[in-house]
């Protein structure tokens, strides 16, 4: 579509709500300067595959895209009846993408190998039920310029993870994830790692100070301003 089409909104840079459906080629042209896009709605409307395309793969044509919500709402039925059966592939998401934000989405553990491959993503924001299932093995040479992980409410029990599976990681934050055992404590040897935040998720705080701990060890060793920090809530749990 042409710039000089009065259709063609080029200042807009946000959109802060759209439904699946109106993921469309010919809406999202108006919008060649779009950088951050909120989608609310049934997103397996989204990622239906017809005539070999799905209307996400309209998305990679948003070369300044930044920022993505994906908000899975299907109300008034439950988001079981939602749940996401995989990701689209890895070259129909925006192509700069920055910061991923996912809820209600249900994915199983194994599709973040798609997530984990995004060339540029810093911010990863997992909400209330984005991936179930009761262990995450991240794989091999993803997510190389993550800084920012959140986890929200999950099953997820088992997280095996060591430091090369996030090389950049500064920021950690785990909500409500009272089945979780552990945070790796291999993630102690991320150079980078400055914060831990744990919410509502007592069983994990055992390994948390472990890494607090290792932290402290190894600033010593090398002679380093020791500046990482633990947060844990609710107070009650740093007692423990």
């Amino acid at each position: 579509m042409d710039s000089e089409d009065p259709l063609v909104q080029g200042s807009i840079q946000t959109i802060s709500t759209i439904s699946p459906d109106s993921c469309t080629e010919n809406i999202l042209a108006r919008t060649p300067n779009l950088k951050k896009l909120g989608i609310r709605g049934k997103l397996v409307i989204l990622m239906k595959v017809n005539k070999n395309s799905s209307l996400f793969a309209n998305l990679a044509k948003l070369d300044n895209l930044e920022k993505l919500k994906l908000l899975n709402d299907t109300f008034p039925r439950p988001p079981s009846e939602g749940k996401l059966r995989s990701l689209p592939q890895l070259y129909e998401f925006p192509p700069h993408l920055i910061k991923l934000t996912l809820s209600d989405t249900l994915l199983d553990w194994k599709h973040m190998s798609t997530i984990a491959m995004l060339p540029n993503l810093e911010v990863l924001k997992l909400k209330v039920c984005a991936f179930m299932g009761p262990q995450w093995d991240p794989i091999d040479g993803g997510f190389r310029l993550l800084k920012y992980l959140q986890i929200g409410k999950t099953d997820l029990e088992r997280w095996k993870a060591s430091g090369h599976h996030f090389p950049r990681l500064e920021h950690i934050v785990v909500e409500q994830c009272g089945s979780l055992v552990t945070v790796p404590i291999g993630l102690a040897d991320v150079s980078a790692l400055q914060t831990i935040e744990l919410h509502h998720t007592p069983s994990a705080v055992y390994s948390a100070r472990l890494i607090q701990e290792q932290k402290q060890a190894q600033a010593l060793q090398k002679q380093q301003r020791y500046g990482f920090k633990l947060h844990i809530y609710p107070l009650e749990e740093v007692m423990k």
